[in-house]
């Protein structure tokens, strides 16, 4: 069972059954990771999505850091889990990056982070999220639409492997 608490500025999702701390932290923009850092990185994202990065390409990333973007931290050297946004324009923001580590997905790890995403865009006066996630990855489209996204879109050929579908979360659908 996951409980969220605050400690200081970020909130702390605790797991109880496997006895040890796991939480979401806000981070820099990956222009400040090393480059070992930031293949760590690639290589979750590959294993979590499929999708594949060098490190230039994250480095290179239009990344937001107002304070909407968060990585997982199990007590490891790197994190195991990713949620990178940008911001669009004053009403909109884009995820770049969202990967979670197999062991650490269907534990609410995705569905918290999301929450804590949502908070920081909306004080900016943030409504709409977007994302792009490949057709085939069925995990996180349901994912995606237990958290209030709906599909607005096929995107032909937007990843190597096959299409993509554009997702939206709009503020204004939930009032």
């Amino acid at each position: 069972m996951w409980i969220p608490k605050k400690e200081g500025e970020v909130l702390l999702a605790l797991d109880r059954g496997a006895g040890g701390e796991v939480k979401w932290r806000r981070v820099c923009a990956p222009a400040q990771i090393d480059a070992r850092g930031l293949t760590a990185r690639a290589a979750l994202i590959e294993q979590a999505t499929g999708e594949q990065y060098d490190v230039q390409t994250l480095r290179r990333l239009p990344y937001e850091t107002k304070s909407c973007s968060f990585e997982l931290d199990v007590g490891e050297t790197h994190p195991a889990g990713l949620l990178w946004t940008t911001i669009v324009n004053c009403e909109r923001a884009r995820i770049l990056v969202f990967a979670i580590a197999p062991e650490f997905q269907d534990r609410g790890l995705g569905s918290h982070v999301w929450r804590m995403m949502q908070g920081d865009l909306q004080a900016l006066g943030i409504r709409k999220v977007q994302l792009e996630v490949h057709v085939e990855n069925r995990g996180a489209v349901r994912l995606y639409e237990r958290l209030g996204m709906n599909a607005v879109g096929i995107i032909g050929g937007y990843y190597l492997t096959g299409d993509g579908i554009l997702m939206e979360w709009d503020a204004s659908l939930e009032e």
